[in-house]
């Protein structure tokens, strides 16, 4: 038995990526599935969307994010893996993931962004507080954080670097523009900035400056 003998008084769903839901009444609806794992409270496993996902709360996978699209939570972003976006990231709330950050395109965070891998963004990156990366850091435009930014590896912004507070980073710091810290500046490789470098403290570079 088909779809449409089964279910006749249905249709069609209100666009794609809508599956068939039921509860314990019996009725059958069409729900969008980005409500369905806000509302859920996220996924056991990975979440795979070929397209671009919304959510109008958290989106949170025990596993990775894997995003076709963009990705949008008006709340924050919690993956036990990695996150990967073709398009871009925005996320009203911090965005979290215990592996790797990837996004075709830029990543806007309200709050703090913690990422247990590296972290590559094709344009810019922005966050309303601490950025902390266990690997390094690639940004093709700018990179900019309300509080400190904390690199395990490199760091390198084709465009400028501004941190509210610190930006401490294991290796080298590359910059295609300026450089602005209010707090102090720590590499423990090279400094290398096209632009102008500001920092509101000290300043360490175990390399070259």
């Amino acid at each position: 038995m088909n779809l449409q003998n089964a279910e006749p008084d249905l249709g069609l769903p209100a666009g794609n990526s809508y599956v068939l839901t039921g509860n314990v009444d019996g009725a059958r609806i069409w729900a969008n599935i980005a409500d369905l794992i806000s509302e859920g409270g996220g996924l056991s496993g990975n979440i795979n969307v070929n397209g671009g996902g919304s959510f109008g709360g958290n989106v949170e996978a025990n596993g990775s994010g894997l995003f076709g699209g963009n990705v949008e939570a008006n709340g924050s972003g919690l993956f036990g893996g990695n996150v990967e976006a073709n398009g871009s990231g925005l996320f009203g709330g911090n965005v979290e993931a215990n592996g790797s950050g990837l996004f075709g395109g830029n990543l806007a965070v309200n709050g703090s962004g913690t990422f247990g891998g590296n972290l590559a963004v094709n344009g810019s990156g922005t966050f309303g507080g601490n950025l902390d990366v266990n690997g390094s850091g690639n940004f093709g435009g700018n990179i900019n954080a309300n509080g400190d930014g904390n690199f395990g590896g490199n760091i390198n912004a084709n465009g400028d670097g501004n941190f509210g507070g610190n930006v401490n980073a294991n290796g080298d710091g590359n910059f295609g523009g300026n450089v602005n810290a209010n707090g102090d500046g720590n590499f423990g490789g090279n400094l290398n900035v096209n632009g102008s470098a500001f920092f509101g403290n000290d300043v360490i570079v175990t390399g070259n400056l």
